[in-house]
């Protein structure tokens, strides 16, 4: 308290966390009094906010928030953004009322919105008059459907069913996500399909997967995925028993290629095998890393060169050559080739059968395939998220296993489940469209357009990522995207869950108060770990809130992001994003 200059940040930031050891409550509370540094150290506390914890300080700055907001209008903007970075409940009130006074600036009522919405408030009806008032500037109405979304009021949920038709498409993606993550939402929107008031079509996997997780176990939703096949699928399942596998014998003899997708349950081992067979062939696992091995003589003649992540969708793919050299890809992309060839025919194989005696896969498998050839690099990337589950076969496919058909009999522990946790494939007819599309963007690219404009467009880019110094921290930087070539700035773009990079999937927050929070992880504490959402401040989240938390294979950027523009729009957008670096 008698320090005669003000705090650099590294003491500030003490004083925050510590405010109950002697002297460090008193001197931050003086400095949030004194009006001549109140705003300064106010806007210091911000930078550091996912490193305190707001509820030791909560009092002081909710005073100080209170100073703010009656005096200049860059006070009133930090004011604002320190009640919802800081969860400053008790300024509610006054919150409330800039957002209803059309007489200051867009920038702070939208702000206040923003605040209301980051404290979960519960005063709905303003949002539902927001939203529908055709007066308000449209960032105003977006950021009033996304506190509705966020608000735990039991009619909030409803209120913004009752919206959902007048909503466009990007709204109503924003308002489903809403609706999904939280158990009240989830209901309502159950509730809501039944009733024909939302279009099942309009759901996705991404909104399945969050209903399937807050509504395990719940009568209306074991009704409702009967009728989602585009948003529900079956999977083999293993229990993780040695008993555990598809009992129907496999040979490969010559040339072959077996891929599938692979979700497997934590501590990976190599108990875990997507193919084996007694003596002769292991598909399995050394801790974390995919490995063929190929008898005691052999041993592992082709190891991955990472791991394989717990918990998340992967696909593995091991092809032979004539010649008998083994090679591993994963997501599409070749991993590994061997230098010792493999040439002995490999019979007797199992879907999931491993050698330790007393353990057995934990996982679940998807869109199995063996094919009697040596399918290229090329052919996996290309059809690695396709499915050919309803189609032709194509030929040289011997073994093909997708859903609950084709799997064979399976052993005690094997069993085919329904869940919304499936890998990202595409239906022929998905595909069909998507190869469309890319050609059309393809020549738009090639085309050429105009870069001022395209700049103007990348707006929606920006959002999450960085592009020449400017943008969000959700994604990767754009600033050289040209150096990525159009084909693939383009599968980036149309196919974000199977190009992804995999630091930029969903981080998954399943919080004890059975809301759902998907956002990118940042950082983490021995108390807390830090997410970030697109259009929010860093959140930090206690992990005695917390029931459980992960990865999941799916990407933070949403598909469809150019559906809502025309041909010259998209044109001017893709020459800015290839424009050269610098």
């Amino acid at each position: 308290p008698k320090l005669q200059r003000p705090p650099n940040t590294e003491e500030l930031l003490r004083l925050a966390i510590y405010p109950d050891a002697p002297g460090c409550g008193e001197a931050l509370a003086s400095l949030l009094t004194n009006p001549d540094s109140r705003e300064q150290v106010a806007r210091q506390l911000l930078q550091q906010k996912t490193r305190i914890d707001p509820k030791k300080i909560s009092t002081l700055l909710t005073d100080a928030g209170r100073q703010l907001l009656n005096g200049s209008a860059d006070g009133v903007k930090t004011a604002l953004e320190l009640a919802g970075a800081f969860n400053l409940r008790g300024l509610e009130p006054e919150i409330v009322a800039f957002a209803q006074n059309t007489g200051v600036s867009i920038e702070v009522r939208l702000a206040s919105v923003q605040a209301l919405r980051d404290l979960r408030s519960e005063e709905v009806d303003l949002f539902v008059s927001l939203a529908k008032s055709t007066s308000e500037k449209p960032e105003i109405r977006e950021s009033a459907l996304a506190a509705l979304a966020a608000s735990p009021k039991a009619e909030a949920a409803q209120m913004l069913i009752d919206l959902y038709p007048s909503l466009e498409l990007a709204q109503k993606r924003a308002a489903l996500t809403g609706l999904s993550s939280s158990k009240q939402g989830a209901r309502a929107l159950v509730a809501a399909i039944e009733g024909k008031k939302v279009l099942a079509d309009d759901l996705d996997v991404a909104v399945g997967e969050r209903l399937f997780t807050v509504l395990s176990g719940d009568p209306a939703l074991e009704i409702l995925t009967a009728s989602l096949d585009h948003v529900f699928g079956d999977v083999l399942t293993l229990d993780g028993k040695s008993t555990a596998f598809a009992s129907d014998t496999i040979d490969l003899k010559g040339p072959f290629t077996v891929e599938t997708w692979v979700r497997l349950a934590p501590e990976i081992s190599n108990a875990d095998s997507i193919l084996g067979g007694s003596g002769s062939l292991d598909m399995n696992f050394s801790g974390s890393t995919f490995r063929v091995w190929a008898g005691p003589t052999l041993k592992d003649v082709a190891i991955s060169k990472q791991p394989m992540a717990a918990e998340l969708w992967t696909h593995l793919a091991v092809t032979r050559s004539a010649d008998g050299k083994i090679k591993i890809y994963t997501d599409g992309e070749l991993n590994s080739v061997s230098r010792t060839a493999v040439t002995s025919d490999l019979t007797d194989l199992q879907v999931g059968w491993s050698h330790p005696a007393k353990a057995g896969t934990e996982g679940r498998f998807a869109e199995y395939r063996i094919w009697d050839r040596e399918r290229s690099g090329t052919e996996i990337r290309q059809n690695f998220d396709r499915s050919f589950d309803g189609v032709k076969q194509p030929e040289g496919l011997t073994f093909y296993s997708s859903g609950n058909t084709g799997w064979g009999k399976l052993s005690k522990g094997a069993q085919v489940v329904k869940t919304a946790d499936v890998p990202p494939l595409m239906t022929l007819e998905e595909a069909t469209k998507l190869d469309e599309k890319f050609a059309k963007y393809m020549a738009l690219g090639q085309k050429g357009g105009n870069v001022e404009n395209g700049k103007l467009l990348a707006g929606m880019c920006t959002a999450c990522h960085v592009i020449d110094g400017v943008g969000g921290q959700m994604g990767p930087d754009l600033s050289g995207a040209a150096q990525m070539g159009l084909e693939g700035v383009l599968r980036n773009i149309l196919t974000p869950n199977a190009a992804m990079e995999s630091g930029y999937r969903i981080y998954r927050v399943e919080m004890k108060s059975e809301e759902i929070i998907d956002g990118y992880f940042v950082s983490e504490d021995k108390d807390a770990v830090v997410i970030r959402q697109m259009g929010l401040s860093d959140r930090r989240i206690a992990k005695k809130d917390i029931r459980k938390r992960q990865a999941i294979r799916r990407s933070l950027m949403p598909e469809g992001l150019m559906d809502g523009l025309n041909d010259q729009q998209a044109a001017d957008l893709l020459a800015y994003l290839m424009k050269p670096k610098g």
